[in-house]
């Protein structure tokens, strides 16, 4: 299989960090309302499992780096996109607050391994330079 361009590489992977930030990290600004409505559950709960899903994220992050180390991004990107796509399925079909939960902690753990860092170590082999994460002076 040839070696993809690093201009269809970099532009891949910015696709795949919109969908995944979009569909996890911001959901609830979209969705959080329409949910308490629905479903009578507490604001705070709603919003509270992205919370959640933060916690998940940073707890698998040293895991998901010592993966990097010895696999490389790809693997861990793959993961990424199965868990959130398994958390928002779940997230779609929670009639519990429970499972509304387990959701969030399903995609946590995928956005803890595809949002941001996962993809540097790709980025950096299509342009030779890691992204620069400092805030301007």
């Amino acid at each position: 299989m040839p070696k993809p361009s690093p201009g269809v590489v970099i532009a891949t992977l910015g696709i795949t960090q919109i969908l995944a930030w979009g569909s996890s990290f911001y959901i609830p600004a979209v969705l959080a309302r329409p949910v308490t409505a629905d479903t009578e559950w507490s604001l705070g709960w709603v919003v509270g499992g992205l919370s959640l899903g933060l916690l998940a994220a940073g707890l698998v992050a040293p895991k998901v780096g010592r993966t990097i180390d010895a696999k490389g991004g790809r693997p861990v990107l793959v993961a990424s996109s199965i868990l959130l796509g398994s958390g928002l399925a779940t997230l779609a079909l929670a009639h519990s607050l429970p499972v509304y939960l387990i959701a969030w902690l399903v995609m946590g753990v995928g956005m803890g391994s595809g949002s941001t860092m996962p993809p540097s170590p790709r980025w950096a082999d299509c342009t030779g330079r890691m992204p620069d994460a400092r805030l301007p002076p």
